[in-house]
């Protein structure tokens, strides 16, 4: 069996067990959830939670087993989708051009107990497949000290740190080869033991010779960790990416039927695994369940057929991450 260690927020509770259980974070026991879909595994032909327990590994029980079969329904869908629009003409723009963000002045501050830095946001984009990559972050001090470094969203949550080492008066560049899929990230730097030298974010240059502030994919603005200027204390080497990580969580609401069916026939596949701990499918023969994995199969593709034209209209709208070949004209199936 497959496990999916890390699934995608979006996918939490999205089909559940009816008869299941349920846990708290604190490990009580919880009441069974609303599943995002609307579906309980149940509706399924076959399916109930004897049959589910059964088969379920020592070391989990069957509300686990359909939340892992779940995730990995969605996966297999979202590899159909993302091959469809491959093939169909959609080609995903996934390395964005590279900017050096701020340039470093003469002028350093003193040491004060505020985290400065910069803000960097999406500029006139709107794409829910954008990312902002962070390459590098570079740092001067004009003493000896160390800081840390680290990566904020507007909420004040750590994305990313790490512990720095600056030498007085070197610029020091730093590697984080991150992405970040907030709209707006705070880049910084603990000031307490460092006086910061002062970054302009409002200049002609950078390392590809553009002018990140007039750029139409990023922004960025210095922070004194009060309020945003033109004034920043650090640099950044940053792009907009493009990414079609987790795209069916934008298409959900399209998909439910699609990956319904996935996690039955996912779900069928594991009661005919040599790894199954039952080797009778209780109330269904084996050949009722192997005919069955082929049926819930095709209407898997077919529901994904069906919203395929849909989904195709929204991401036309997307100019930034989508690049469209008109052969849209014939629409491949999905194999």
């Amino acid at each position: 069996m497959i496990y999916i260690s890390n699934p995608p927020e979006c996918l939490i509770d999205y089909i559940v067990l009816k008869e299941g259980c349920y846990c708290n974070a604190d490990g009580t026991k919880a009441e069974v959830p609303t599943p995002k879909s609307g579906f309980y595994i149940e509706f399924l032909q076959g399916i109930s939670i004897e049959n589910l327990s059964d088969i379920s590994p020592e070391n989990q029980d069957a509300t686990s087993l359909v939340n892992n079969m779940v995730y990995l329904a969605a996966q297999v869908t979202e590899k159909r989708l993302t091959n469809w629009l491959s093939k169909n003409g959609f080609d995903l723009n996934k390395r964005g051009k590279k900017y050096e963000a701020c340039n470093p002045t003469t002028k350093a501050d003193v040491p004060v107990a505020f985290d400065k830095g910069i803000r960097i946001s999406k500029a006139n984009i709107d794409s829910d497949q954008a990312v902002i990559f962070i390459e590098a972050i570079k740092v001067k001090a004009q003493n000896d000290g160390t800081t840390t470094l680290k990566v904020e969203d507007v909420d004040g949550n750590v994305l990313w740190s790490q512990s720095a080492t600056l030498v007085a008066n070197q610029e020091i560049s730093f590697k984080v080869n991150q992405s970040f899929t907030e709209d707006i990230i705070f880049v910084l730097a603990d000031s307490t033991n460092v006086g910061l030298y002062e970054w302009n974010c409002n200049y002609q240059g950078g390392c590809c010779g553009k002018q990140i502030s007039l750029r139409q994919d990023l922004s960025v603005m210095g922070f004194d960790g009060v309020q945003n200027s033109f004034t920043g204390f650090l640099g950044v080497c940053a792009r907009l990416n493009c990414t079609d990580k987790n795209i069916i969580c934008n298409f959900l609401d399209k998909l439910e039927m699609s990956i319904l069916y996935q996690t039955g026939a996912e779900i069928l596949k594991e009661w005919l695994s040599p790894s199954s701990r039952i080797n009778l499918i209780k109330s269904f023969g084996k050949d009722w369940a192997q005919e069955q994995i082929e049926v819930y199969q095709n209407q898997s593709i077919e529901y994904l057929e069906a919203e395929i034209r849909n989904i195709q209209n929204l991401l036309s709208y997307d100019r930034y991450c989508y690049s469209c070949e008109n052969n849209l004209r014939t629409i491949n199936t999905i194999p």
